[in-house]
């Protein structure tokens, strides 16, 4: 597998772990109930009310498994969000990369001035603040699979 594709998939999965809570929190549509029979004076069919109250346990245990499904999320979400960068770490780690917060239409981005290859002039660089913990994220992976792989004996030492 390329370099490309396996950072395509880190940045597809740390995106898809930033957005998981915001699913997990949504809300869960309540299990409709039967209302309430009353007794009533005419006679009824045994097997339609069996047929009904087996249907309510069946959407009962249902409903009841997809709350348990979406707490089990709402949990992994949680524990998730707690590894990945939060926003204070993300704010100083950006400025230590050279990022300046600034408001534009309202929303706070994160701006700094890339210098273009070949040429003196910069170019101005703003993301919000989903891209640059993604980008930060990204720049630490690949710090660290620098610092695995070493420089492959050309690092111009001894």
């Amino acid at each position: 597998m390329s370099i490309s594709k396996f950072c395509s998939i880190v940045l597809l999965g740390a995106t898809a772990v930033l957005a998981l809570p915001v699913y997990a929190q949504q809300a869960v549509e309540p299990a409709k109930t039967a209302p309430a029979t009353q007794p009533s004076t005419a006679p009824s069919d045994t097997t339609a009310a069996d047929t009904s109250a087996s249907d309510n346990a069946e959407a009962a245990a249902t409903a009841a498994a997809i709350a348990k499904a979406n707490a089990a999320a709402a949990a992994a979400g949680a524990k998730t969000s707690a590894k990945s960068l939060d926003a204070a770490t993300v704010v100083k780690k950006a400025t230590r990369s050279g990022w300046r917060p600034e408001v534009q239409n309202g929303n706070t981005v994160y701006c700094r001035d890339d210098p273009e290859v070949g040429s003196r002039f910069s170019k101005r660089r703003c993301v919000s603040e989903l891209q640059l913990a993604t980008l930060i994220e990204q720049a630490e992976f690949d710090r660290d699979q620098l610092k695995q792989r070493g420089c492959g004996g050309s690092c111009g030492g001894k």
